[in-house]
């Protein structure tokens, strides 16, 4: 799968998490606005009882702004560093067309995964080659750890 398309899927899921947090705080602060108060008392001519509902929206206001201000930041941090993943996909990723044989070249190499015997050796060794006809190419070597 493309890094590009996986990189994008994960802040799409993540931002779509976000949304979902900040509407519930949302939800609760407005629940949360809601006091009630409870009287009971005697007097000579017998007991009584009163109950009071009261509700506070400038803190049902406060609670959600906080809820939606923190789901934004949240929100926009996560597509800021899309962004720079993006960037350095783009920027940094080993391209077939960008290897040139007996020359250096400075980036990230990016495999799929594969799977390795456990009675294979303990080195890998990576050949890229410019086109078929490349003999020689560009060899790279990683030790396999367990």
């Amino acid at each position: 799968m493309d890094l590009e398309k996986i990189a994008k899927r994960k802040a799409g899921w993540a931002n779509f998490a976000v949304a979902m947090a900040g509407g519930l705080g949302a939800v609760a602060a407005n629940a949360n606005a809601n006091r009630t108060y409870t009287t009971v008392g005697r007097s000579r001519f017998g007991s009584y009882y009163s109950q009071t509902t009261v509700r506070d929206n400038t803190a049902a206001a406060v609670g959600t702004a906080a809820s939606i201000g923190g789901a934004a930041y949240t929100m926009s941090r996560i597509n800021h560093n899309l962004e720079q993943t993006l960037g350095s996909v783009q920027n940094e990723v080993i391209q077939t067309t960008t290897v040139d044989p007996r020359t250096n070249y400075g980036g990230m190499l990016v495999l799929d995964k594969f799977k390795v015997a456990k009675n294979s050796p303990g080195r890998l060794e990576l050949v890229i080659r410019r086109n078929a006809g490349d003999e020689e190419g560009y060899r790279v070597a990683f030790d396999l750890k367990r």
